[in-house]
């Protein structure tokens, strides 16, 4: 594995790249010259970026080469602070998904010192990093916006199908999409998607053929729905407003996450036979009483162990709450609820559970482990380590 080095306020574009001294300047000149006199990365790179400087794309950052996941030769741009891995989790600099949707809030961070690298596209990209003839690139710590907000803005994009890859810890706003790509195992942890995303979906990827999607916020506008996505599994997520929070196409698992506040619904399905949606332990709190939570017209849908209440204070409506509209039934399942989940304080972002609440103890229970929490945030026992419950 080889490390190459970007500094936006120290480097030159004619150092080796080879070490913190000899920094690039630019990441597209970085991403340019990461790979063998062939053009074909011939091992595992990493691409690290200093944030010493806002960056700004003069052109959209093309990784072009080619890669093998099987071959492990993945290529990782990671940002970092004052030393390498100071914005990874556990680093002086890390940040998350919950501070930055605290942060867009005006409420208390919880790591006050959280950064992450600036890579502004300033209003002249249609697409920030385009990673279409590339399998497994990951992205770390990068905030990927457009300040000018006037072009149809996408941060990460493939125009065909890649294998491996994702966002850890990254911020996407001020853009149209954050996310479109076509991808098998795409992997996104982490991240936030803010208020500012006009596009109409958060993640644009109705062609995905497998991406996970974890401990990641979803901070919506009035315009903007969260996930249009192919064959997916969405755990520990928050999703705040919007019309709709998921879209799916393709067979879904949709379990431990909050749907607060969206004005059409939590979950819908809009492909035909084969969307077929597995969802338990969420949830979900739609405006109000005529909203929907799950609703699906094709496929089929099976969740049971969820929360359904509104943020207008009532229970949704009996044919809203989880709907199936091809058999015209409520598919609830008999162990969901409806009451007030009794979060602790929603308005400032914080989707914990007060003790009294219902939710607790009352998920779908784990072999070993007994009833799990509803909602994104778990017992340390119950699920993998992520920053929703940490």
């Amino acid at each position: 594995m080889a490390n190459y080095y970007v500094n936006g306020a120290a480097g030159d574009n004619g150092n080796t790249g080879l070490s913190e001294g000899q920094a690039w300047a630019t990441i597209e000149y970085a991403v340019d010259n990461v790979t063998n006199t062939a053009g074909i990365i011939d091992e595992s790179h990493t691409i690290w970026i200093k944030a010493s400087a806002n960056y700004t794309p003069v052109r959209a950052i093309t990784v072009w080469v080619e890669g093998s996941v099987a071959k492990n030769k993945c290529l990782d741009i990671k940002g970092y602070k004052v030393s390498i891995g100071d914005m990874d989790f556990g680093g002086a600099y890390y940040g998350g998904a919950l501070d930055a949707h605290k942060d867009a809030l005006g409420a208390t961070m919880e790591n006050s010192s959280a950064e992450w690298v600036d890579v502004d596209a300033s209003g002249g990209l249609h697409v920030v990093f385009d990673i279409s003839t590339k399998d497994g690139v990951r992205f770390h710590n990068l905030y990927i916006h457009n300040t000018e907000n006037s072009y149809p803005l996408c941060g990460i994009y493939s125009a065909s199908t890649i294998i491996g890859g994702g966002a850890f810890n990254c911020k996407f706003d001020d853009m149209g999409s954050g996310i479109n790509t076509m991808a098998i195992g795409f992997y996104l942890c982490d991240c936030y998607f803010g208020s500012s995303i006009v596009g109409g979906k958060a993640i644009d990827c109705p062609s995905n053929l497998g991406i996970r999607i974890e401990n990641c916020v979803f901070d919506l506008n009035a315009f903007t729905s969260g996930v249009d996505t192919g064959l997916v599994d969405i755990k520990n997520c928050i999703f705040v407003g919007g019309p709709w929070a998921i879209s799916v196409t393709s067979p879904s698992y949709i379990a431990n996450n909050v749907f607060y506040n969206q004005t059409s619904g939590a979950i819908t399905t809009n492909n035909g036979a084969d969307d077929i949606v597995a969802a338990y332990n969420n949830i979900v709190m739609p405006a109000a009483t005529d909203d929907y939570g799950f609703y699906v017209d094709a496929g089929a849908l099976y969740t049971d162990y969820n929360c359904f209440w509104t943020v207008a204070g009532s229970a949704i409506a009996s044919d809203h709450a989880c709907w199936d509209a091809n058999a015209s039934v409520s598919v609830k399942g008999s162990n969901s609820i409806e009451q007030d989940p009794l979060f602790v304080d929603p308005p400032v972002g914080d989707f914990r559970l007060q003790a009294g609440s219902p939710c607790l103890n009352s998920g779908k229970p784990i072999l070993g482990v007994g009833y799990t929490n509803i909602g994104a945030w778990q017992r340390k026992q119950d699920l993998a380590v992520g920053s929703l419950i940490r």
